[in-house]
């Protein structure tokens, strides 16, 4: 079979290939390539391995989902990342990366600043994350969930990592973003960037030298640590109150449980659990996640937010929200309620009487 090497042909040619490896259109990344490799394709480039016929199909106009597949928890395996990426060159793996970025930018939404964000990061066990930035219109800016911070309640949603080894972007983070993800991912995480055709590579430190984080504050405590033990956390008079309050109604449960076991908070000791029900009857949920910095913590809407799109769901088909928050005991602390349902009301169209917030 002859492919010309003019990308309108080639475009064209597409759909001859898939069914003669016989794949579906909607095919993944593994079986794309795992079929296309023992295919020899002849072009003027005499374009033979596996990793140029999957460059070959990325590079031309065709809409062919190649992520379609891992669009839903926006998270691709480590055994099928090994098995794409075992034997290229590192010059191969940038470009493999830098493709799989083209992709992901464009689930972000962006309706306020039309610009795309997207970001990959790769854990110790070869586990790829995915993450976009979301903008909400009529909410206050500070609302915005950057690509960074996606990424990073991703992993924490997956529960698989500690850390992550390397990140994958085509814009450096914001000071915003490299405080948070110097506090999560951790200082010594290394950062791609490309730009203007070619690419860099730092650590993380290296972008926020003299920086500040927990420790500053007393706190020897991350949010991907599997066992969590500081000083702000709640009671068991409010854990008992909640639990009594929740009876034997599952999504108040879920809600309690994700303030109470899941929610970090030891800056101002306030633990929020949100839990959202959407059409299709899936239920998400979402956990307070608080930077020393403050400024760039998310609150549990925004994370429960988070798992709703990174499932695939339409932010206007959530049906109702559930959302605890327990507070310190002694000292101020900040108030979510305002802001959380005012996100709720405007990026998931919902109705407040639909919102549950309730507070111990």
């Amino acid at each position: 079979m002859q492919l010309e090497s003019h990308p309108c042909k080639l475009h064209l040619s597409i759909f001859q290939v898939i069914p003669k490896i016989g794949l579906q259109p909607q095919a993944g990344l593994q079986e794309l390539v795992s079929k296309a490799s023992t295919l020899f394709v002849k072009s003027k480039n005499r374009v033979s391995t596996k990793v140029d016929i999957f460059l070959m199909f990325k590079t031309t106009s065709c809409d062919l989902p190649i992520l379609a597949p891992y669009r839903e928890n926006m998270f691709i395996p480590a055994a099928i990342v090994n098995t794409l990426t075992s034997n290229l060159s590192h010059s191969e793996k940038m470009t493999f990366f830098l493709s799989l970025l083209n992709e992901i930018e464009q689930w972000s939404l962006c309706a306020i600043s039309n610009f795309q964000v997207g970001i990959l990061g790769i854990d110790d066990q070869n586990n790829c994350y995915f993450g976009v930035n979301a903008e909400f219109p009529n909410t206050p800016i500070h609302t915005t969930i950057h690509s960074e911070q996606f990424l990073v309640s991703n992993v924490f949603k997956h529960g698989i990592s500690t850390s992550l080894e390397h990140l994958f972007l085509k814009a450096a983070p914001c000071g915003h973003c490299r405080q948070f993800l110097s506090e999560t991912v951790g200082s010594n995480t290394m950062i791609t960037v490309f730009h203007d055709e070619i690419h860099e590579t730092r650590e993380l430190k290296n972008l926020l030298p003299f920086s500040f984080g927990p420790m500053d504050l007393g706190v020897n405590q991350s949010l991907l640590q599997q066992e969590r033990d500081y000083e702000k956390k709640i009671t068991n008079s409010q854990l008992e109150q909640a639990t009594i309050w929740a009876n034997e109604n599952a999504i108040r449960q879920m809600a309690v449980e994700a303030a109470a076991t899941k929610a970090f908070a030891p800056f101002s000791g306030v633990h929020e659990g949100c839990v959202l029900v959407c059409e299709n009857g899936e239920i998400c949920v979402g956990s307070s996640i608080e930077s020393a910095a403050f400024n760039p913590s998310l609150m549990s809407v925004q994370v429960a937010i988070i798992d709703v799109y990174r499932k695939g769901i339409a932010l206007d088909s959530i049906v109702s929200a559930t959302i605890v928050s327990m507070r310190p005991s002694v000292g101020k602390g900040p108030n979510f309620e305002k802001f959380g349902k005012m996100l709720l009301v405007s990026a998931g169209c919902m109705k407040e009487e639909d919102i549950e917030f309730v507070t111990f």
